[in-house]
């Protein structure tokens, strides 16, 4: 690879990355309290259910944009980058896992906490939107603190087949 192509590849990733942080913020609900790395900050708290949970990854060396949206008695449509849908429902156990870890109160501490540039190439950029709730993340180990509570959501629906 060329220093060209590696050029372009990094400036692609950041251009996602802005891309899904951006839109994560056009999806969040108005009545969220703006991140600030002055002062302590708390988001909106979770719910005992949720309504509706959106979750978005994108990024990797394939260059993935998949969204899915999951409804509150659990039925789910996952849409991937290209515009192909499939449908399904979690099953009750499922369902369950993920409204205990929707409610999850470390949430609102991971939608409001500072993030710094990721040092990782190629990785999965995720955003979580819990109703009003968002938090948004690379899954990058290298660059520390990782939203722990934020992730097991995420790998609950990639446990569940809809990511």
């Amino acid at each position: 690879m060329n220093v060209t192509t590696s050029g372009r590849l990094r400036m692609l990733g950041v251009i996602t990355l802005a891309a899904v942080f951006l839109g994560a913020c056009a999806e969040a609900d108005s009545s969220s309290t703006p991140q600030s790395t002055a002062t302590t900050v708390t988001g909106p708290a979770p719910a005992a259910h949720f309504s509706h949970l959106t979750l978005v990854r994108a990024g990797g060396i394939a260059g993935f944009r998949d969204r899915v949206e999951i409804n509150r008695d659990g039925s789910w449509t996952a849409t991937d980058k290209a515009g192909k849908e499939k449908t399904g429902t979690l099953s009750a156990a499922q369902l369950d896992q993920l409204v205990a870890a929707a409610a999850d109160p470390k949430l609102s501490s991971e939608a409001t906490r500072a993030q710094k540039p990721t040092v990782c190439r190629d990785a999965f950029s995720f955003v979580v939107t819990i109703d009003a709730l968002s938090v948004a993340y690379v899954d990058c180990p290298s660059d520390g603190e990782q939203p722990d509570a934020a992730k097991k959501v995420v790998s609950l629906i990639a446990q569940s087949g809809a990511l």
